[in-house]
């Protein structure tokens, strides 16, 4: 949109009783998850960067996030470190608000 915010498109099968087949389309605000893909690819994050990143968003704790990407909580303070870099932001706090006050 002009003022910089993003818009999401959702779409409805809508069927009567005589088999007339319709669509519904909606534009609502965009939620930081849907934009996540977009964000992260403008951002240059690697695939493993961007599960981390939407880890984040979720408040996954490090351990968390081991287990279930199953990687060690090293591998993830790695990941975290480059996300920081290519994002400018030092904190997961501050990755945050870039999310949420740049892109929503």
């Amino acid at each position: 949109m002009p003022d910089g915010l993003y818009l999401a498109i959702e779409a409805s099968k809508l069927e009567n009783s005589i088999g007339l087949v319709q669509l519904a389309v909606t534009m609502v605000p965009a939620k930081p998850a849907d934009i996540l893909p977009l964000i992260t690819h403008a951002y240059a994050l690697t695939v493993r960067e961007y599960e981390v990143t939407e880890r984040i968003i979720k408040g996954f704790s490090t351990k968390e996030m081991a287990q279930s990407l199953h990687i060690s909580a090293y591998t993830v303070q790695d990941h975290l470190k480059s996300i920081f870099v290519k994002m400018g932001v030092n904190s997961r706090r501050e990755l945050l608000w870039e999310l949420v006050s740049k892109h929503s």
